[in-house]
């Protein structure tokens, strides 16, 4: 590609919050909206629809008719339901789970191009913070998985309470995230097997006391138990041939040299290694390696390999069950505990980490993921979201967990709760205590297989960017500019994920190699920051919906803030309007500056809560949401 040609075809769509997560232009772009909580209102056309509900259970989980107005905007016909097995529990406290399907009734109905989502309920997570929190890390680690908001709940007229939007894993999001939705996507119930998981009898067995329905006899020279997977597309066609492939290859000798590349002609290693690692840092025990189920695995055709999809993290910044006997061996990456005992993994991940290449590439996603997995970055996301669903947890009618349980979880109170069958033990531990051990352990473990991490580091007020801004010279180089004005390039790794698409060096240049998406991603190089930005080279114009590429131009820092907060703008302005809002709309400050492109504001006599800034510039109004400690 010719350098004039690049020079009119470079779009760049960078949109970064503190997590820095990536808004894209897809579907449910506003129903995922995170920056702040959405209102959904159910109406039933009975009084008694929780008893309706509870009846359709036993129908088959089928769909009430229900009318759903999300965020002001109605969509009539659209189907209802409860949702979950564990989480079913929930509505013995008045809190049960939903999924809404806005195509069941009538075809074609759409939500910000969404068919189906999820309301998810807490029911194991006092914090209320832990689904969203893994969702996030594993879309910065490029997994595409699944977005999370939340939202406040009303049915029939009356306040049911604060819930989790999750989306739904369907042709929607197979179509955007794996770039084609023709292919079979199958979900593993708990007791989904292959052959590895299976002793020579062929019996199965995940866990006899807490899931005594899941016994499975199947014969070990027989594929697939296909009653523990559910077909999700394609339904009709009983074609398991991708699936039985990767199995019968899966299942070959997996301390072969060559095992690792024969794997990968059918398998997507690196994705999987990278959840599978995350479910342990993370100590997910609900999705993938301990019960052999709630994930799923899509067979996409236009790359031939069977692909992993992260679900089920209400369950997650966890202590394994019954561990108390050895905390530190539950949060190892390599083993298990059961009962106080430490055991191997069973089943897929135990017969990967057998292929050194394939351990060794493991411990390097875990590397990664401890780069992102630190407290300069989580305990600032943590301290948001708790500021921002703080009123509504307070106002739930329904809580499942107390305001107490929920201020102390967030920090360095583990708590312990008797809710699994038979009065097992579920620990919750701190969510910042669970960050900071985990930093510990895993560099610990890692530097055991030669691999270095970097020391562990605590939360420190650096001067990291929080917005890189792009933009194209003649040479169609993309140049990037660093703010806060004062941060520096010195101490930052920068790295793009597809050289071939984009080029970045240690300088920060980025050069525009061929059409495509890809990240950029800029760390400390201790790191204990980061943000990631989505480049995409190609034909177009600059902006997303009401944000645009100009937007990038103005930060505000720091944010949350106790005192003083900092307005710096790439370029001087003539005139600048600054009115700030609180979360009622009422204007509580209101000012204006020239020619300047930093300015500090005292919000020292704030009230602790959300505020909104409007900025006004001479050509353009920015809009900022920030957060009073």
């Amino acid at each position: 590609m010719k350098s004039n040609q690049l020079l009119n075809s470079i779009i760049l769509l960078l949109i970064i919050n503190v997590f820095g997560q990536v808004l894209h232009a897809q579907p449910g772009r506003s129903l995922y909206d995170d920056s702040y909580v959405h209102k959904i209102e159910i109406e039933f056309p009975y009084v008694k629809w929780n008893d309706s509900l509870l009846e359709n259970i036993q129908k088959g989980f089928v769909y009430a008719l229900s009318n759903i107005t999300i965020d002001g905007t109605t969509v009539d016909s659209v189907g209802i339901r409860f949702k979950g097995a564990s989480s079913l529990e929930g509505i013995k406290g008045g809190k049960g789970a939903f999924k809404v399907d806005l195509n069941e009734f009538v075809k074609g109905k759409k939500y910000d191009g969404l068919k189906k989502f999820n309301l998810h309920n807490y029911l194991r997570d006092p914090s209320r913070l832990r689904e969203k929190l893994a969702y996030d890390l594993m879309r910065d680690l490029g997994l595409n998985s699944v977005r999370v908001a939340y939202t406040e709940l009303w049915i029939n007229g009356e306040l049911r309470g604060l819930y989790n939007i999750v989306e739904q894993i369907d042709k929607t999001y197979l179509e955007y995230n794996h770039g084609t939705k023709k292919g079979n996507l199958y979900k593993a119930d708990h007791g989904a097997s292959f052959k590895v998981n299976r002793d020579t009898t062929g019996r199965y067995q995940p866990d006899p006391i807490t899931f005594p329905d899941y016994w499975i006899d199947y014969p070990n020279d027989r594929p697939i138990n296909k009653s523990a997977w559910e077909k999700k597309t394609n339904e009709k066609e009983d074609d398991w041939s991708d699936l039985i492939a990767f199995e019968k290859l899966l299942s070959t000798d997996a301390t072969a040299t060559t095992y690792k590349a024969l794997l990968e002609t059918k398998f997507d290693v690196d994705r999987a290694l990278k959840v599978m690692a995350f479910n342990r840092i993370s100590q997910t025990h609900d999705a993938g390696y301990g019960l052999n189920g709630n994930f799923y695995v899509y067979a996409n055709p236009n790359t031939g390999k069977i692909e992993w999809i992260p679900w089920d993290y209400n369950w997650t910044f966890d202590q394994a069950p019954n561990d108390e006997v050895d905390v530190v061996a539950a949060h190892n990456i390599y083993i298990q505990v059961e009962k106080g005992r430490k055991v191997p993994f069973t089943g897929v991940l135990e017969r990967l980490l057998t292929n050194a290449a394939i351990r060794e590439q493991y411990s390097k996603s875990a590397c990664q993921i401890i780069q992102l997995f630190n407290e300069e970055r989580l305990f600032k996301r943590v301290d948001e979201l708790s500021a921002l669903i703080r009123p509504y947890v307070q106002a739930d009618p329904y809580k499942l967990h107390s305001e107490q349980d929920f201020e102390s979880n967030h920090g360095f109170t583990r708590l312990i709760y008797f809710t699994l069958r038979n009065g097992h033990p579920i620990y919750y531990p701190g969510i910042k205590e669970f960050i900071r051990q985990q930093n510990r352990f895993i560099r610990d473990q890692l530097r055991v297989e030669g691999i270095t991490c970097g020391a562990y580091v605590a939360a420190t007020n650096i001067d990291v960017p929080a917005v890189i801004n792009l933009g194209v010279d003649e040479e169609t180089r993309i140049n990037a500019t660093i703010m806060p004005l004062s941060a520096s390039l010195e101490g930052l790794y920068w790295y793009s994920e597809d050289p071939e698409i984009v080029e970045v060096e240690q300088t920060a240049d980025v050069e525009a190699k061929s059409e495509g998406s890809t990240y950029i991603v800029v760390s400390t190089t201790d790191g204990t920051a980061s943000q990631r930005i989505k480049v995409n080279v190609g034909n177009g114009t600059l902006g997303i919906g009401n944000v645009s590429y100009e937007e990038a131009k103005i930060h505000i820092s720091p944010n949350p803030t106790d005192n003083e907060l900092i307005i710096s703008m790439v370029e001087k302005n003539p005139n600048v309007k600054i009115r700030i809002f609180n979360s009622v709309g009422k204007l509580v400050l209101q000012t204006s500056k020239a020619n300047i492109n930093q300015i500090k504001l005292n919000v020292s006599a704030f009230q602790t809560g959300i505020y909104f800034i409007s900025i006004g510039t001479e050509n353009l109004t920015f809009h900022r949401k920030f957060v009073k400690k």
